[in-house]
C-alpha cells in the first residue's frame, strides 16, 4: 500500500491535479496456492479474448498464453517450479 501512496503523490504532483489513479474495485492479493496461481494466469490470459481483441488466448502477442499452451511463444517465460498439489502453498 505504501508504494501506491508514494506513486499517487508523485503522479498528482506531476499532473498538478489530485485525481484518483486507481479504481476502487481493485485490490492487492497475495497468491498463496498453485490453484490461485493457475486461476490468476487463466484470468489474465482470457482478458484480450473477453475484450474481443483476439479469438484465442495464444493469439495475443503480448501474452504468455502461447508459452503456457506449448512451451513456445513470442515471450520468454522464466521457469518457475510450482507445487504439483493444487492446494500446497507456493
Amino acid at each position: 500500500m505504501r508504494i501506491k501512496i508514494a506513486a499517487y503523490r508523485r503522479i498528482s504532483k506531476a499532473r498538478e491535479c489530485p485525481q484518483p489513479i486507481w479504481q476502487n474495485r481493485f485490490y492487492d492479493h497475495i497468491i498463496r496456492t498453485r490453484t490461485e496461481f493457475d486461476q490468476t494466469v487463466e484470468y489474465i490470459h482470457q482478458n484480450p479474448v473477453e475484450k474481443g481483441l483476439v479469438k484465442i488466448q495464444a493469439d495475443w502477442m503480448w501474452s504468455s498464453a502461447a508459452w503456457y499452451a506449448n512451451q513456445t511463444g513470442p515471450l520468454e517465460i522464466d521457469d518457475v517450479h510450482l507445487p504439483l498439489n493444487p492446494e500446497d502453498k507456493i
